[in-house]
Parts: C-alpha cells; structure tokens; sequence
C-alpha cells in the first residue's frame, strides 16, 4: 500500500494527471470511457498536432483536443484546438500558461 501511495504522489508532483474521455469527439485516437494519462507541461512547449487537455473558458470543465495552431498575443499563448471528429476547430481560443499533454490511453 506504501508503493502505491509513493507512485502516485510521485506522478502528481511530476503534473501528471488521468481523465476520463467522455465524448466522441477525439475518434478515433480516443474513444468515450478511456482513461488517459497526461502531464503538465508550460504552454510555450506546445505544438501544433499535439492532443492537450485544457480547462473551458467561461465553464470549468476539461476538454481534450488537437491543436490546430499556437499563437502569442500580448505574451499570452492562445491554442486553436479541434477534435478529431470535428468538422471544425472550437469557437474559441484556449488563453493558457500551461496545458496537460497527452502521453497514452490506459485502457
């Protein structure tokens, strides 16, 4: 029991987090009810046709998507993101200082 709760005080002080995917939008990559495995990372290291997990303006939920572009305006990194499913990128720009990069699908 020690083991576990060491590997997973490790992984959280590394900025590594899991989510739960909930929708369609990411097939077919990622299916609704995998669990994915993520990392915290500073959001100038993000690059277009990564899959990054980031909190919804305005609602508080996390969405995970691809990034279609990064831009910088005023010194803020704004992320352009689209699932894979979607015909077309989110209505809005993700305003971030650090995202969650995708590592892998646990199951």
């Amino acid at each position: 029991m020690l083991v576990v709760a060491a590997t997973i005080l490790t992984a959280y002080l590394l900025g590594i987090r899991g989510y739960a995917v909930t929708g369609a939008s990411m097939e077919p990559d990622l299916r609704a009810g995998q669990f994915i495995l993520t990392r915290s990372v500073p959001a100038q290291e993000i690059r277009p046709g990564e899959i990054v997990t980031v909190r919804r303006p305005g609602r508080g939920d996390m969405v995970t998507h691809r990034v279609i572009t990064v831009s910088q305006v005023n010194g803020l990194v704004h992320l352009k993101l689209r699932g894979d499913a979607n015909a077309t990128a989110d209505p809005s720009d993700y305003v971030v200082t650090r995202a969650q990069r995708y590592l892998f699908a646990v199951f």
